[in-house]
C-alpha cells in the first residue's frame, strides 16, 4: 500500500504543470530598458506598450516590438526562487537566457520583471502576465 502510495504521489507530482511554463501566456510590458553587459550601465526605465506571449504549446517567447522578437525555448529553469530562466534560441540560431524574475525589489506594484539575456546586451521589460 506504501509503494502504491509513494509512487501514485510521484508520477502526480511529475504530471502537474509547472507554475509559468505549463500554461500559455500573455505578456503586455509597461516599461523598457536596456543594459550595456560590458559596462554594467543600466538606461532608464521608459514606458512601454509592447505585446507578447510564452507559449508551452509551441515552446516559444514572442514580443512584439519594432521587430518581432522570437525565441525559441530549449529548456527551462524553474527551481530558482527568484524566478524562471528559459535557455532560448533567437531566430537567428543565438543561444540566449530569458529570465522572468518576481518582484525582486518590492517596488514595482507586482510587475514581473523579463530580461533577454545576449552576451554583450539586455533588453529589459516590467511586464505583466496573464493567461490566455
Amino acid at each position: 500500500m506504501k509503494i502504491t502510495l509513494c509512487l501514485f504521489v510521484a508520477l502526480f507530482s511529475i504530471c502537474i504543470p509547472s507554475p509559468i511554463y505549463g500554461e500559455n501566456y500573455k505578456i503586455q510590458a509597461k516599461y523598457f530598458c536596456t543594459r550595456d553587459n560590458e559596462t554594467d550601465v543600466y538606461s532608464k526605465w521608459v514606458p512601454s506598450d509592447i505585446e507578447g506571449s510564452i507559449s508551452s504549446d509551441d515552446n516559444v517567447i514572442v514580443l512584439y516590438t519594432k521587430e518581432i522578437q522570437v525565441y525559441y525555448i530549449d529548456e527551462v529553469n524553474e527551481d530558482r526562487p527568484d524566478g524562471t530562466y528559459f535557455l532560448c534560441t533567437d531566430k537567428n540560431g543565438i543561444r540566449i537566457r530569458v529570465r522572468l524574475q518576481y518582484d525582486i525589489y518590492k517596488n514595482c506594484n507586482g510587475l514581473t520583471h523579463l530580461y533577454v539575456d545576449y552576451d554583450d546586451y539586455t533588453w529589459g521589460y516590467l511586464v505583466e502576465i496573464t493567461k490566455r
